[in-house]
This record gives structure tokens, C-alpha cells and sequence, in this order.
């Protein structure tokens, strides 16, 4: 999946903001139909955990329901003929704790199934933190042509002085098309075209002298890939991808052929 972006050809929607939210401590909300909208809820910001904001909720790990209104985009003029109509997005999101649910946890075993230096907190399970539970990401409306770039991926390789860009497209629609690959950066420009076998194309763009992606050179180029159908473009997109090489060799991980060492450190307080 594509990171949602917004050009020419395609739109996208951030969806984040305040929604309507509700609790649902009986688990009645299916039942009572809520998927198609509920009422007596309260604001709630999105991405963000229930359990930071709202003090009845901190502790509850169950079923809550998420709603927000959006109007539909539309990519060419049709205003004589449409009329604005108001659209329903409702999303339930479970954080019960359950071997079958992400992340798992035990709620019925014994102190010695749990950390001991986590004995005795809320809620008891076979991890160290606090599993937050609601909607943790933003929610994008992306608004795409019928036939369009479905997904790319990038894979580069080093051979002494050159580098090799492999690109591989998927796409949806049907019908003959052509991609359209551009690399650009460090001076250079490359543009490669071939045809789509199905639903895929793919190409390997050599580069000479190539600037390589480091910690402490981070340089990035400018990768476009385009659809091309009836001789015009229906769909682009537009990204950064840095040449480079990671591999294990024994005991060591290289990067771009050379030893590198990471150091860091994991640090969670809840």
C-alpha cells in the first residue's frame, strides 16, 4: 500500500480530528446496530488512546466505537448535477485482552505466569506494558483514478562503481499500459519505460557513481513512477529512496559492504 500523498491525480484526506466515541462495556453495540451510527457519545481525538483521555476510561480495555462524518471528494466538476450528501465512517475497536487479539494477554493466570516486578498491577499479563487501547494512527480518505499505482518497491544493489534501482509496480485497472520510471539526484537524471505484464511492470535502472545512503551522508533520490494508458498519464506518485546495501556477514551487519555499529537503547515507561 502506497503512503497516501496528494498530486494531480489522486487526493488524499487526512481524517483525523475529533469523533464521536463511545464505550461499549456490554459488548451491545453490534447487536444494537451502532455500525451504522450511535448516539450519546463524546468527543474523542484521533490517533490518540482513550485510556490518556478520559479519567472513567483509563483503565478499560474492551470494546469502544469511533464515528465521524466526511464528505465524498470528487475529481472533475460535476456541480449542475450533485448534491452534497453527508457520508458515515464507524469503526469498532476491541482492546480486550485475549490470546487470539493483538497484544495477547492472559487475564486468568496465576502470579507466576506474570513479570514479578509487575505482580499485582493493572491489568495482569504476560508483557511489560500498558496495552492503550483506540485508534493510534491517522485515518486517510484517499481518492484515486479507476486505473491506478497500487504499489511500488524499491530494491537497490552495488556492483563496484554502479548501482542497480530495481522497481517493481503493481497497478489496478485492466487493459495495456505502460509505466514510466524517473530518477533523479546527485546531478543525474534517469528515465526508463516498459510495459505492464498484467498487473505489474518492472524495471532496474543502472545508476554510475551513485551517492550512497549513510547515518552520516543520508542522501535520498527522487524516485517518479507514472501510468501511462491511450499515450497520457491516469496516475503518479513520487517518492525518496535511498541507495544502499544492508547484509549480515558472520557476526557483522554491513552497510553499502562496510561493518557498522548501531548502538541505542529501548525505553518504555508504561
Amino acid at each position: 500500500m502506497l503512503t497516501p500523498r496528494s498530486n494531480r491525480y489522486r487526493q488524499a484526506f487526512d481524517l483525523s480530528g475529533f469523533w464521536d466515541f463511545r464505550f461499549d462495556p456490554e459488548d451491545a453495540g453490534v447487536q444494537n446496530g451502532w455500525q451504522t451510527g450511535f448516539s450519546a457519545g463524546r468527543p474523542a481525538a484521533v490517533p490518540a488512546s482513550w485510556n490518556d483521555q478520559f479519567e472513567d476510561g483509563r483503565d478499560f480495555l474492551g470494546p469502544a466505537w469511533y464515528r465521524t462524518d466526511f464528505d465524498l471528494p470528487f475529481a472533475f466538476d460535476i456541480s449542475p448535477y450533485v448534491r452534497p450528501e453527508r457520508n458515515r465512517l464507524v469503526l469498532r475497536v476491541d482492546g480486550r485482552l485475549d490470546f487470539e487479539h493483538v497484544p495477547p494477554g492472559n487475564v486468568t493466570g496465576g502470579p507466576q505466569d506474570f513479570f514479578p516486578s509487575h505482580a499485582g498491577n493493572f491489568p495482569q499479563a504476560q508483557f511489560d506494558f500498558f496495552p492503550y487501547c483506540g485508534i493510534q494512527r491517522p485515518v486517510w480518505l484517499v481518492a484515486c483514478p479507476p486505473e491506478s499505482l497500487q504499489d511500488i518497491a524499491v530494491k537497490t544493489e552495488l556492483s563496484g562503481s554502479r548501482a542497480q534501482v530495481r522497481v517493481h509496480v503493481e497497478r489496478t485497472g485492466g487493459g495495456s499500459a505502460l509505466a514510466c520510471f524517473q530518477l533523479e539526484g546527485a546531478g543525474q537524471h534517469f528515465t526508463l519505460e516498459t510495459a505492464f505484464s498484467g498487473d505489474s511492470a518492472e524495471a532496474i535502472i543502472e545508476v554510475p557513481e551513485p551517492v550512497l545512503w549513510s547515518p552520516a551522508t543520508p542522501y535520498l533520490y527522487d524516485l517518479t513512477v507514472e501510468l501511462l494508458q491511450a499515450g497520457g498519464v491516469t496516475d503518479s506518485y513520487r517518492m525518496k529512496i535511498g541507495i544502499r546495501t544492508i547484509a549480515v556477514e558472520g557476526e557483522r551487519l554491513l552497510l553499502n559492504g562496510q561493518p557498522i555499529h548501531l548502538q541505542g537503547f529501548g525505553w518504555h515507561e508504561d
